[in-house]
């Protein structure tokens, strides 16, 4: 069986409420001024990131594939290549909200 990963053209840049999922996701050669090079995820949610792929993303500010600020977060089986950030986290910045 084979499985191909969901790649996204552009920047993540939707609006999460509720408990969400990404789930095998490729996100390549993204650059953002502000945290959060490949994805940004922000707000009072649950959040779960697994099997995915965050390739030359590079952010201003800190996580430079993926940067989570969630209620609770579960980052697993994730994969960070080449990616870079001006101050914390060079792949993976994560600091859930209470």
């Amino acid at each position: 069986m084979s499985h191909f990963k969901e790649r996204f053209p552009i920047r993540l840049t939707q609006t999460l409420t509720e408990e969400s999922s990404i789930h095998e996701c490729v996100f390549e050669g993204f650059v953002w001024s502000g945290s959060g090079g490949g994805a940004y995820v922000d707000g009072k949610f649950k959040l779960s990131v697994s099997g995915s792929t965050f390739l030359a993303c590079e952010s201003g500010l800190n996580g430079g594939g993926l940067c989570v600020g969630t209620t609770e977060s579960n980052s697993r089986r994730n994969t960070f290549v080449s990616c870079r950030c001006s101050q914390w986290g060079f792949g993976l910045f994560q600091a859930s909200h209470t």
